[in-house]
């Protein structure tokens, strides 16, 4: 193929991406967390996670996450209770816009599990912005298929309250 050139910088960061896609389907988190505000009502937020105990996953993990423009945590862990468990680094994208962004953007590069659950937290995001739209601690009531989807994402199945009108954010 003479006189062509090749274009290495897509290709490789298309393969990072497909690298962090496998690595994310075994090593990676789609999760809400909850919080009880004033002991009055439970608040959640969306979270996506990968941690790991290899240093040397790191600066590849966040390379891939360059490749995708997506916003980034990075901290480390101690377990404190035991020595057995070596130190773990942790990568964290939090909140509603940015987990939407996320989701979007690994959707392509996941399977079973992993995609499901980006798909729930798609939805997840879309009805909570298109709720709240860009109020900042807007304390609505979350939908019923919004309990649903938090409860999947919280890994049940079941409805964690049947009063959905009675939880806010």
């Amino acid at each position: 193929m003479r006189g062509q050139t090749d274009n290495q910088q897509g290709k490789t960061g298309e393969s990072l991406k497909h690298w962090f896609g496998g690595f994310f389907d075994g090593e990676g988190t789609v999760f809400v967390g909850r919080s009880l505000y004033k002991r009055k009502w439970e608040t959640f937020s969306p979270r996506i996670a990968i941690n790991n105990t290899d240093v040397a996953f790191l600066p590849i993990a966040e390379a891939a996450l360059q490749a995708f423009d997506l916003p980034y945590h990075v901290y480390w862990s101690e377990h404190r209770r035991s020595s057995k468990h070596a130190p773990r680094w942790i990568i964290t994208i939090a909140g509603w816009k940015r987990c939407l962004r996320a989701s979007q953007a690994l959707l392509d590069y996941l399977h079973g599990a992993k995609r499901d659950q980006c798909e729930d937290m798609i939805e997840l995001c879309h009805s909570r912005l298109q709720q709240t739209g860009a109020i900042s601690g807007a304390h609505n009531p979350y939908t019923e298929r919004q309990t649903l989807l938090i409860g999947r994402l919280r890994g049940r199945h079941t409805h964690w309250n049947p009063d959905p009108s009675s939880t806010t954010c």
